[in-house]
């Protein structure tokens, strides 16, 4: 599965769980701080992460007028740029498969697909300005995102043919894509022009409308594994409650701070099952779709969990 999520600051990778979220034991980790290889580029921004343990990602520079795009496995980070564009600003990895395909952008405007040291460019429709490869599956297929060409929006592209995500009746713009699973299904979501949203999927070129739970005014579908489990969250006034969907049914993860003031979101989902996502323990009940401030938060929580 791959999802549109990226870990800002500074990127930990957790590794090597020995015991089973699901058991009374307590998992063990091994922790690894990733690093940029050039103390000049000291922050990084974490956007996939393969099953081999390969991840991509943006290293870049305290003011962030340099951008470069790296991989890390094992301790070993190795910076791209200079293979991806080396005459360019600014490289993003933004997607990464079992495969070490790499896909991702150049100067904000230009898409790319690596293998080993081969780059080639990601090019949708014609006219088209802005090109964002954000995720590649084993198939080498792609959700790529184009702007200023004769159609715009998010494309699933397999080989050579680039289909425009369907929006759902009603929605305000076309689908926004989250996740691309191995068999070629995306989860997304569908803004409305009353301010609330739909967790979809689109399959073989038809959207589902996923609903949203009871009691909540909107939904939002962040990943889907490969037996169409969606993970994401139901949402009043945008503040979200983590939750799964499966077979045209919404469950609420329970919580971990029973009776605190909270919100909270599932991120991501493995084909096991598991499921990792966070959890803000707010001082208030306030409400998150109020811009003109944030919620007094008290703590972050990140949780996994095994959906049976």
């Amino acid at each position: 599965m791959t999802s549109r999520r990226l870990l800002a600051g500074i990127a930990l990778l957790a590794a090597s769980l020995v015991t089973s979220v699901a058991s009374s034991a307590e998992p063990l980790y091994r922790i690894f701080q990733i690093v940029s290889n050039d103390p000049t580029f000291e922050n990084i921004t974490v956007s996939d992460l393969n099953d081999r343990g390969q991840l991509v990602g943006m290293a870049f520079d305290r003011l962030g007028t340099q951008r470069r795009a790296f991989v890390w496995q094992n301790g070993e980070f190795t910076d791209l740029h200079d293979v991806i564009a080396p005459g360019a600003s600014t490289t993003s990895a933004n997607g990464i498969n079992n495969r070490r395909t790499i896909v991702g952008g150049i100067d904000f405007s230009r898409g790319f697909k690596l293998r080993g040291t081969q780059v080639t460019d990601v090019t949708v429709v014609p006219g088209e300005t802005s090109v964002t490869p954000l995720f590649i599956n084993d198939r080498g297929q792609m959700i790529v995102e184009s702007f200023g060409g004769s159609a715009f929006g998010d494309f699933l592209v397999d080989g050579d043919s680039a289909e425009l995500l369907p929006a759902l009746p009603g929605s305000s713009d076309p689908t926004i894509a989250s996740a691309l699973n191995e068999r070629g299904v995306v989860a997304g979501v569908a803004l409305f022009f009353d301010f609330t949203r739909r967790g979809v999927i689109v399959r073989n070129g038809a959207i589902t409308d996923l609903g949203v739970p009871a009691g909540f005014d909107s939904s939002s579908a962040l990943d889907i594994n490969d037996r169409n489990r969606v993970v994401g969250a139901g949402l009043n006034n945008f503040a979200p409650t983590a939750a799964t969907w499966k077979d045209g049914v919404w469950t609420l993860l329970p919580s971990i701070a029973p009776g605190e003031p909270q919100v909270s979101e599932a991120a991501t989902i493995n084909n096991r099952g598991e499921i990792a996502g966070g959890t803000t323990i707010t001082g208030d009940n306030v409400s998150l779709g109020d811009d003109s401030r944030s919620p007094p938060t008290s703590s972050v929580r990140y949780f996994l969990r095994r959906v049976r």
